[in-house]
């Protein structure tokens, strides 16, 4: 979103300062890119800082955007654009256990696990491409999943393609079991059924699965620690993208490309 934003703004004659604390751009990309034959995708955002820096983009790497350095610009505008992290919810018993990682710590490979008895929970699309790229490192994977289908929601040419890839590598399923707490040698997990609201209904027993590893795919959540400082700092404030609400790459860049275009005067 930032990158794309920066683009666009630069068609229009400002001039774009972007500032990235890691040394590399991207962001949520980053991580899309890791998965086995998913490298191309790295192409994109290298399309778009190109496109940024054509239009007279300024972009900083290992620089974080604090209140004080922002002011150091005396920016017209400010575009929040600093995405979101993946969900370890405090209410899981266990969850804080060395054992326990989320799936940006796989893909980024600050984690890497091998021949390891791995139960990954939640299986949306990042959840299966985690668990693809866990395969690979000759981990035995079972996913947990609370809806009774496989990544509800996503695609079918999706699954089509990445599930026989699973199957291939021995991938256990679970589904219509939510995840009751985490220990040292695994998880318990519980029979549920969904309500109408979505909500887990228990279906039986809790009982223990075991895991050397467990790996939480359980959504994101915005990082927007920064836009809540500037509030009131800043005359013009905008937030996109994953730092406004968590979506889809599309829902980004479109939200980027209407700020810089139709809302920034």
């Amino acid at each position: 979103a930032g990158l794309t934003c920066a683009e666009m703004l630069g068609r229009r004659g400002f001039k774009a300062i972007v500032l990235e604390k890691d040394n590399q751009i991207g962001g949520q990309i980053q991580l899309a890119d890791k998965p086995p034959k998913k490298e191309k995708l790295g192409w994109s955002f290298e399309d778009m800082r190109t496109n940024a820096e054509k239009f007279g983009a300024e972009i900083h790497l290992n620089t974080e955007a604090t209140p004080e350095v922002i002011a150091s610009y005396n920016p017209y505008a400010v575009v929040v654009a600093t995405g979101a992290c993946a969900v370890k919810p405090r209410s899981i018993e266990g969850v804080n256990l060395e054992n326990v990682y989320t799936t940006t710590q796989i893909l980024s490979g600050e984690v890497k696990l091998e021949n390891k008895k791995v139960a990954l929970i939640g299986s949306g699309m990042t959840g299966l491409e985690t668990a693809e790229l866990l395969v690979e490192g000759g981990n035995k994977v079972t996913i947990v999943e609370m809806a009774d289908t496989l990544a509800p929601g996503t695609w079918f040419q999706h699954l089509d393609d990445i599930v026989p890839k699973l199957d291939a590598k021995g991938t256990q399923y679970i589904l219509s079991h939510k995840l009751n707490s985490i220990d040292e040698k695994g998880i318990v997990i519980e029979p549920v059924k969904l309500d109408k609201n979505r909500k887990p209904v228990s279906q039986g027993k809790p009982y223990h699965v075991d895991a050397d590893a467990v790996v939480l795919s359980l959504g994101a959540r915005s990082v927007n620690s920064l836009a809540k400082e500037l509030e009131g700092k800043v005359k013009n404030l905008y937030v996109i993208g994953d730092a406004k609400k968590v979506g889809r790459i599309a829902d980004a860049t479109r939200e980027a490309y209407d700020v810089a275009i139709h809302v920034i005067k």
